[in-house]
């Protein structure tokens, strides 16, 4: 360390002043203090590599010191998170968890510091850090020290012959279990992962039964599927750690008879289920429903499965407006445009307009390529096709739709607390323009605005949209409150007396509109003249199986031919029963997820 002496100077941190505040044997605040009371500007002389000794000796010396999280994080790490100059002069990766096992002195440097780092995220992110649990009891010392012992006593060792930590053994694990690390890592390290995950399901590791219990039942690269053994796997890490998703999966496997040959076993199902619902999983929830409904094991209750569907639409509508793709609201509004047909013809509007909701939120979440996503589309394109004759047999199609009712004004309230703006545009004295837009609530005020799912189902449209525009025509009387052109609104309704909308912000009125009716139009749908269009087959493997639909390129096939396809299990020869195009913006699925046709049979 080399200082002028003057406060404000600059400081030459050297080398060996490195090194002494990487092991911990000087934090950097001790450092700053003895340098000078004031502002520094920090000179890095030279670069510096820390080794695996260096910190292994850092580690030793935060339990040996018995450092408290703020002597860790807020003396010592801050400077190797966010001091970009220093990052670079000791070379410290940006990115230290791509190490999948500590092979070599530079893997496990890297894996002491990736741990280092990981404790320092959990301090930074929490929102009161007194809460955390106290950092000597926190901190894996031992998993640590332990690796470095492993790696020093067995490096000469060929890999699959040497000792990891449980710690270790996980973590490679959980990498080699996701698809694309499995397809890049060769058969050697294929055959040690799935070794270490079965030696840790042996220790009743909760989170590797997981992995094999989730590997199983999909048929993962690590497991090829075995009802049997998810079953046996995720009831051993329920056990262990009860969770809803892990219940809700085992609902799963029995509702569908999964290790039973085929013969469901609702009562078990029932009972996975409820737990699932407990413990706050929507899938188990609505699953819960389907059997209310249908009688499945338990008594029939038409009411009881609509106030277990619409729960869930409620609470996955909030989220889907909030911006979440992926959730569970395609499931919801499909069974609650199921519970819709089955009310009666008096509800075939509501039905469609359900069945808009699913089929859109199901083209949003198939690019999250989510487990049995395919055949949940399938089941949605059925219900929409279905309901939409029926609507539309009895009210015909138009783009631009004439209401006198409230509720389009009212559709982007979820409740009394969602807060509408409204900017009211003249254009002459008999037409006005009424814009709607969402605001968040005083507790969403940090969070991305939410939308609004408008459905029209007259112009079959569904879609999430940050505003609602309506034109006003014939015009009687505007009035609002503050004499402007806007004005907000929680609730509206209609006065007969006035013959007008009446609008209120909880018991005050905002706005008054007398107009007999709001006209909202589609958006233009232009279709572009140069679309793609692209040929499919659509195959059967069985004389009375579905239809599967192939891209299929070979002109020379047509329907009848056998076919060759990849299948479940592989290549898999099909029938063609039918040869069609359809442009590429207009296809069930989005292009990429379709499979298609390897080759015509000879």
């Amino acid at each position: 360390m080399k200082n002028n002496g003057d406060v404000g100077q600059s400081i030459v941190v050297t080398a060996e002043d490195l090194r002494r505040i990487v092991r911990f044997e000087q934090t950097w605040k001790e450092f700053l203090q003895q340098a000078s009371p004031g502002d520094v500007d920090l000179i890095f002389e030279g670069d510096y590599t820390p080794a695996m000794e260096d910190w292994e000796t850092a580690v030793r010396n935060l339990r040996e010191k018995k450092a408290d999280w703020q002597q860790f994080a807020g003396d010592w790490f801050f400077m190797f998170v966010y001091n970009e100059e220093l990052n670079l002069t000791l070379r410290l990766p940006d990115d230290p968890g791509g190490v999948l096992l500590p092979a070599t002195e530079e893997d496990v440097a890297c894996d002491l510091y990736s741990e280092l780092l990981r404790a320092y995220r959990e301090y930074d992110e929490a929102e009161n850090p007194g809460t955390l649990r106290d950092f000597q009891e926190a901190f894996p010392f031992r998993d640590l020290l332990l690796e470095v012992q492993y790696f020093r006593e067995d490096q000469d060792k060929p890999l699959f012959r040497r000792r990891f930590t449980d710690r270790s053994c996980l973590a490679f694990v959980q990498a080699c279990s996701r698809p694309a690390v499995w397809e890049k890592i060769p058969e050697g390290m294929r055959k040690l992962s799935r070794r270490m995950a079965d030696e840790l399901c042996g220790k009743e590791n909760e989170q590797a039964l997981e992995i094999r219990g989730y590997g199983s039942y999909e048929g993962s690269g690590m497991y090829p599927r075995d009802w049997t053994v998810s079953r046996d796997s995720l009831l051993a890490a329920y056990t262990i750690e009860p969770k809803s998703y892990i219940a809700n999966t085992l609902g799963y496997i029995y509702y569908y008879g999964r290790c039973n040959g085929g013969i469901r076993q609702y009562d078990e199902a029932f009972r996975w289920f409820s737990c699932g619902a407990a413990g706050g999983s929507q899938e188990s929830r609505y699953k819960l429903g389907d059997m209310f409904l249908d009688g499945l094991g338990v008594p029939k209750s038409q009411d009881t499965a609509l106030h277990l569907y619409k729960s869930v639409y409620d609470e996955t509508l909030r989220e889907f407006c909030a911006g979440e793709k992926d959730g569970n609201f395609a499931d919801a509004a499909l069974r609650m445009a199921i519970i819709a047909r089955k009310a009666g013809e008096r509800y075939t509007e509501l039905w469609y307009q359900y069945s808009l909701q699913a089929d859109y939120a199901i083209r949003l979440r198939l690019p999250f390529d989510e487990y049995g996503d395919s055949q949940v589309f399938v089941n949605i394109q059925n219900e929409l096709s279905e309901a939409g004759r029926a609507y539309h047999a009895v009210v015909p199609k138009a783009d631009s739709i004439r209401t006198g009712s409230c509720s389009i004004l009212m559709n982007p309230t979820e409740d009394s607390t969602r807060c509408l703006k409204a900017i009211l545009s003249r254009t002459n004295e008999k037409r006005a323009r009424l814009t709607i837009f969402v605001r968040n609530r005083p507790d969403e005020a940090q969070r991305k605005s939410h939308g609004t799912l408008l459905t029209i189902p007259e112009a079959d449209y569904c879609r999430l949209q940050d505003k609602i525009s309506l034109e006003i025509r014939n015009i009687r009387e505007i009035r609002v409150a503050d004499s402007g052109n806007r004005f907000y609104y929680n609730y509206v309704f209609w006065n007969p007396e006035k013959s007008g909308f009446v609008f209120c912000h909880d018991e005050e009125v905002t706005a008054f509109i007398g107009a007999d009716d709001l006209i909202w139009k589609a958006p233009d749908r232009t279709v572009s003249a140069d679309r793609q269009m692209l040929r499919f087959a659509r195959v059967r493997f069985s004389h009375s199986g579905r239809g599967y639909d192939y891209l299929c390129s070979d002109e020379s096939v047509q329907a009848g031919d056998k076919v060759i396809v990849p299948g479940y299990d592989g290549e898999t020869q099909a029938e063609v029963v039918k040869v069609f195009t359809r442009a590429e913006d207009d296809t069930d699925l989005p292009v990429e997820k379709y499979k298609s046709v390897i080759r015509k049979c000879e």
